[in-house]
């Protein structure tokens, strides 16, 4: 009885100290490899006036070879940076939502046939512009999402998310002190949150994408570890393996002897 009690003392032992070596290394292997991990936040940018009817429909200026005059249409709708030559066409619109969303008036793009509104569904029904949620099922020719608008009262609050941690803020009023590196981060996304300004009724959401988009399956998807990181993780398993092998020894040896 006694000879199993010291038996579990000395394993316990063992544990802790190889524990105890291990540790730093493995916290330096989190904080480096943490280092590289992709940021995900979720932007905000309140934005007084109209959306697609407003703000997104009055850019103007000249984008590849085509010049706008500030009145372009709903199908023409934009998230866009600059004006004049310095004039970026980043997202068009793909589909708006009016009124109740259970029973939406549902507006899409011309630039996207394949879509109906019924990809869409959303957690609240109501106009209490409450944060709520949306899931998208994309079909084989279904534009992504990377942005969308919720309208209320006198302006709206725009979203996206951001992955790779090039905006300067979570929150912004207005849409001047956003830089074109923040807009061209967001994530194509097939689900996320909204609230209207100041949860005023919902009057409509609105949905953006980049026409062309290509998305990659998750199967697909290769995450890349900087070289240093894998030479440190090949060091970390070879201090552990030799290690591992020296506390076993010593165990043995002390624990053969009753």
């Amino acid at each position: 009885m006694k000879t199993n009690f010291f038996s579990s003392v000395r394993l316990v032992k063992v544990a802790f100290m190889r524990f105890v070596a291990l540790f730093p290394l493995v916290l330096i292997n989190v904080l480096l490899l943490g280092s590289h991990s992709a940021f995900a936040t979720l932007i905000t940018a309140y934005v007084s006036g109209n959306d697609c009817a407003g703000y997104f429909n009055d850019y103007s200026g000249t984008y590849e070879g085509t010049t706008y005059n500030g009145t372009n249409g709903f199908d023409a709708c934009q998230i866009f940076y600059g004006t004049g030559n310095d004039l970026v066409l980043i997202s068009p619109v793909i589909a708006k939502f009016d009124g109740s969303l259970s029973d939406p008036t549902i507006s899409v793009s011309n630039q996207f046939s394949s879509v109906d509104g019924t990809e869409w569904t959303f957690s609240d029904s109501n106009l209490d512009g409450d944060l709520d949620t949306w899931v998208y099922i994309r079909g084989d020719d279904d534009p992504a999402i990377r942005y969308w608008s919720a309208k209320a009262g006198n302006g709206f609050n725009l979203f996206w998310v951001d992955n790779i941690g090039s905006c300067d803020s979570a929150n912004y009023v207005g849409m001047e002190g956003i830089s074109l590196d923040c807009l061209n981060a967001a994530d194509f996304m097939d689900s996320g949150m909204w609230e209207t300004p100041d949860s005023r009724d919902l009057s409509h959401i609105v949905f953006y994408d980049s026409k062309d988009a290509v998305i990659v399956p998750p199967s697909e998807q290769i995450i890349e570890i900087p070289e240093p990181n894998i030479l440190l993780l090949m060091a970390t398993g070879l201090i552990f393996i030799r290690l591992s092998g020296r506390r076993k020894t010593k165990g043995t040896l002390s624990l053969g002897h009753n």
